[in-house]
């Protein structure tokens, strides 16, 4: 028997009942009593919660069979009704969407009872609600409970940590760490694709600065040569800085034209050289990524 998971269902089914979800409850201690047929708690629970007289007395029968003890008790506890039930704590319960943190306060629960002709107040101390056994925190976000584990490191993680991979579920960690196996461009890479690309691209600006309206048309077409020549002399590596690196060059390259145009005052030109800029040095980035 899995003492811990059981443990566990318990504390839910007990939390339903005092939340007075009492269907849920009812299922819950159905649901433990079928798995763990052995445990006196479980059946104790079910005949506190069922709105069945049957089931409660099979209920009760079968906690007469596991412990004698409790099931005289909880006869005992039906003979009388609870007439005033008064809470008094500092505490709320959160939501079934919320998870409950480990450092819960102690909440002090009084109850009056009525015993024959009198009535007696008694008050009993609940032990703090805990995280359930398999839980964990997140790694990023401690305060955060969380069953979800990366499967492959197998930290907790909480939903907005998680990375949704054709695997499962994984930490951002182990998932930047698998991309970095693809990226292996050396410094030696960058480099070069350096010196190839500021002169090309200084070549292919002026060839296409006088051209006018037409340069919006081969603008992406001299993004994608300047990012493939890189791309050669990188030995078809990939690196994460390569596609920075070929739309700088664009810039770079187009920079002498441009200041010359400017100084010049050519307004026009300085236009249609800025659409060419911005629109293959978009095609150089997205080339390379």
């Amino acid at each position: 028997m899995n003492d811990a998971r059981l443990r566990t269902l318990l504390r839910q089914a007990e939390r339903s009942r005092r939340l007075g979800k009492t269907q849920a409850a009812v299922n819950l201690y159905r649901d433990l009593v079928n798995r763990y047929p052995d445990s006196a708690e479980a059946w104790s629970g079910l005949s506190q919660v069922t709105q069945h007289e049957d089931e409660r007395i099979q209920a009760l029968e079968r906690l007469a069979q596991l412990a004698p003890d409790m099931a005289v008790g909880q006869e005992e506890h039906d003979k009388v009704a609870p007439t005033t039930v008064s809470i008094q704590t500092t505490e709320s319960f959160p939501s079934d969407s919320e998870q409950i943190e480990s450092d819960a306060k102690q909440d002090a629960i009084k109850v009056e009872i009525p015993e024959s002709d009198t009535t007696v107040s008694q008050v009993f101390e609940i032990e703090p609600e805990t995280i359930d056994e398999g839980a964990g925190t997140c790694y990023v976000h401690p305060s955060r409970a969380t069953y979800l584990r990366c499967n492959k490191c197998s930290q907790p993680i909480c939903i907005q940590c998680a990375v949704k991979t054709p695997v499962g579920y994984r930490c951002k960690n182990c998932v930047n760490a698998q991309q970095a196996v693809f990226y292996d461009a050396t410094i030696r890479d960058y480099v070069l694709a350096i010196i190839v690309g500021i002169p090309l691209a200084v070549l292919a600006t002026a060839l296409t600065s006088r051209i006018g309206w037409l340069t919006l048309i081969i603008a992406p077409f001299v993004g994608m040569g300047v990012a493939e020549l890189i791309r050669l002399v990188a030995r078809r590596r990939r690196g994460r800085a390569l596609p920075i690196i070929a739309a700088s060059c664009i810039v770079i390259g187009a920079l002498p034209v441009l200041v010359t145009n400017t100084l010049m005052s050519i307004s026009s030109q300085i236009i249609w050289l800025l659409a060419y800029i911005v629109l293959a040095a978009i095609s150089a980035f997205r080339h390379l990524r």
